[in-house]
């Protein structure tokens, strides 16, 4: 995943750092080839986010879009839009919540659906050292000084991208 510091890819309503935890910032990472985007948005409905649809590399040119709630695993299908111009989107209420944005012809399951054996939990275990090296290494790759303004998000971040990380084993 590939941090969008500049905000190529959330372009408006991305909110600022604020001090923990009224911090109001939308996190955003695109996938390396380009066919999903996450956006963590910890202040839900009182922000709507607008994203650069072309972000999303689509040979069918659609992306399918959802919420994923990170506070219980849900997921709402928002539905279909091209891959092409803005998009914006609001959360469906105050909570904090996942967009996720995936190339339709990448027939991805749906956020948060695992194989039965793989735990996303366990693809980011606290007493895997990998893991712990990429957790402390992404507030200085977001330019963020203080790790403790952003160990929630940091966490809520790697989250993600384990349910992805399985999401993508389920199709092989």
């Amino acid at each position: 995943m590939v941090p969008d510091i500049n905000h190529t890819v959330v372009t408006a309503g991305y909110g600022s750092l604020g001090t923990w935890p009224q911090t109001t910032l939308t996190t955003t990472a695109r996938s390396s080839d380009g066919q999903t985007i996450i956006a963590y948005i910890p202040n839900g409905n009182a922000a709507t986010i607008t994203v650069d649809m072309t972000k999303i590399t689509s040979a069918t040119n659609t992306a399918q879009c959802w919420w994923f709630n990170p506070s219980n695993g849900s997921t709402t299908l928002i539905g279909s839009f091209p891959n092409s111009g803005t998009q914006n989107f609001t959360p469906p209420d105050s909570n904090d919540w996942v967009l996720v944005i995936d190339d339709v012809g990448a027939t991805l399951a749906a956020p948060g659906s695992t194989h039965p054996q793989v735990s996303p939990l366990a693809l980011v275990s606290p007493s895997s050292p990998d893991s712990r090296a990429k957790l402390s290494a992404l507030p200085a790759l977001l330019g963020w000084p203080d790790w403790t303004l952003v160990a929630g998000l940091a966490f809520v971040g790697a989250l993600i991208v384990a349910v992805l990380r399985s999401r993508k084993r389920t199709q092989l």
